[in-house]
């Protein structure tokens, strides 16, 4: 089985493959967009037999910030294999292709939304960050009025230009300014947003004609699905609120198709129940990742950790990834990499994923068996009873709001 990178041409194979393994017709305005661009084949990768698409995935070259440092990062999409062919091994053949592509590239991070958590595991991938879909029935709407609010404008994102400049500055605030992890992504994936006809695009100006908001959303069937929904001050968030409440009439429910951990849900609804209806949550992890260097990527994120001045060390194993395999010393004086027998901690990388992102901190996954303490084998439950040495690292790594917040198609 060779692996080679598909060129153009290939696209109607890679379309009959997507189509046998997706519920996705594939045949979309949208979607021959994407598979159009010319920047999306720079990053496409099969194995191809007797005229034949196996498997096949893509791997984009993006930037994501991670607890505010940026990164480099190949992003997997599209990662599939023919019914038939499965269980061979072609999976971790792409991925190891993938990991020798990053190497030359100099790229430590991989990451993909994953349609089986369970699966990605096997290769090294872990829950990263964060999502929530909320259902908020229009009778669970908050009637309070507010008067100051924004002006709003609506357009169509039908191969509208307007809109298109309007994403691209919302993009740019939210990777200089925004809280969450954005992700910079290429064109093919961008463009393909403005290739709908049904969906639309609110937006907001402040007084200097800044953006301060942005709402992708359609409506069918009497409900509202919003896309995307980028907000920066209360003012703002109130505004959308108001927006929302002019189509009482029109729609009985608004689902936010992906929404952050800490949407502001009190703000938009007075009260989670009213009568029959009542408004939906559900919290659940939306990207995995998987770290290439531990010790890179620790080192990354230094100037953002509060770290103690005592060294700590940990023992750090990897299953995929044999470079991984070290002992690193981590304190105010830094990060390096030592020859010890001795150590206070041990975890597996994976494990160390969500404490890299923010998702959990050192006693989430110590409560959990995922980071070993040979001086304290059988955790409390009761954060306060974890060792001193847990107590630090909660202190150098702490929890934070871990959402991608970046539209993919």
């Amino acid at each position: 089985m060779k692996i080679e990178k598909l060129t153009k041409d290939k696209q109607e194979l890679v379309k009959d493959l997507y189509r046998l393994c997706f519920a996705a017709p594939f045949d979309s305005d949208s979607i021959n967009a994407f598979m159009n661009s010319d920047d999306l084949w720079d990053f496409v990768y099969g194995i191809v037999e007797d005229d034949l698409l196996l498997s096949s995935y893509i791997a984009y070259k993006g930037e994501v910030k991670i607890r505010s440092i940026p990164f480099d990062v190949y992003y997997f999409d599209g990662f599939v294999t023919r019914p038939g062919y499965r269980k061979r091994g072609m999976g971790r053949k792409l991925f190891e292709n993938q990991k020798l592509v990053a190497k030359d590239e100099g790229i430590k991070l991989f990451a993909l939304d994953p349609f089986k958590n369970s699966y990605y595991k096997q290769f090294g991938f872990e829950d990263a960050l964060d999502l929530m879909k909320i259902d908020l029935p229009m009778r669970n709407l908050s009637k309070e009025k507010v008067e100051d609010v924004y002006p709003t404008q609506t357009i169509s994102m039908f191969h509208s230009d307007k809109a298109i400049n309007v994403l691209r500055e919302i993009y740019d605030r939210e990777w200089n300014e925004g809280i969450y992890n954005p992700m910079h992504v290429p064109d093919a994936y961008f463009n393909v947003m403005f290739n709908n006809k049904t969906w639309k695009l609110c937006f907001f100006r402040n007084e200097f004609q800044r953006l301060y908001g942005s709402l992708l959303y359609e409506i069918k069937d009497r409900t509202m699905t919003v896309y995307k929904m980028s907000f920066f001050d209360l003012k703002g968030i109130l505004t959308f609120r108001d927006f929302f409440s002019q189509f009482r009439d029109q729609i009985d429910m608004i689902t936010f198709f992906k929404a952050p951990p800490d949407f502001p849900i009190d703000v938009f609804s007075d009260s989670i129940h009213a009568g029959s209806s009542h408004v939906n949550m559900r919290l659940y992890p939306t990207r995995m990742m998987q770290i290439l260097d531990i010790e890179y990527a620790i080192n990354k994120i230094l100037p953002v950790l509060d770290l103690p001045e005592e060294s700590i060390e940990i023992k750090f194993t990897d299953k995929a990834i044999k470079e991984n395999n070290k002992t690193l010393s981590i304190s105010k004086k830094g990060i390096k990499a030592v020859r010890k027998r001795n150590y206070d901690l041990s975890m597996e990388v994976c494990d160390f994923v969500p404490i890299f992102t923010g998702r959990y901190g050192f006693s989430e996954q110590y409560k959990k068996g995922k980071v070993k303490s040979e001086s304290s084998p059988n955790p409390f439950w009761n954060n306060k009873m974890h060792p001193h040495v847990i107590k630090m690292l909660d202190r150098a790594f702490p929890i934070t709001i871990t959402h991608n917040n970046e539209f993919c198609y």
